[in-house]
């Protein structure tokens, strides 16, 4: 379980630019149990899921606050998609 760095291990692959605003987030380096703070693009996460690209792991995530844990298993340094919706900072 690690801190992702958002500008380290992150990109942005999707953003529909609106005030309930949708982002796609490219991640690499992704563990299970990893957590990502979103606060550069949110003041408030109201859901977000995780669908891995290197192994076959996806569900929906834990959030709290702007913190979003990736919980989907079997997850060892790999490379996924994370998808977040809630209201732009």
């Amino acid at each position: 379980m690690a801190a992702l760095n958002p500008s380290g291990q992150t990109f942005i692959a999707f953003d529909d630019g609106k005030t309930d605003r949708f982002i796609v987030l490219g991640i690499r380096g992704i563990s299970t149990l990893d957590t990502l703070d979103v606060s550069g693009w949110f003041s408030k996460v109201v859901t977000a899921a995780f669908i891995a690209t290197t192994v076959n792991a996806q569900g929906l995530c834990t959030v709290t606050g702007t913190t979003v844990t990736i919980v989907p298993t079997g997850l060892t340094g790999d490379a996924g998609y994370l998808m977040v919706r809630g209201t732009a900072v």
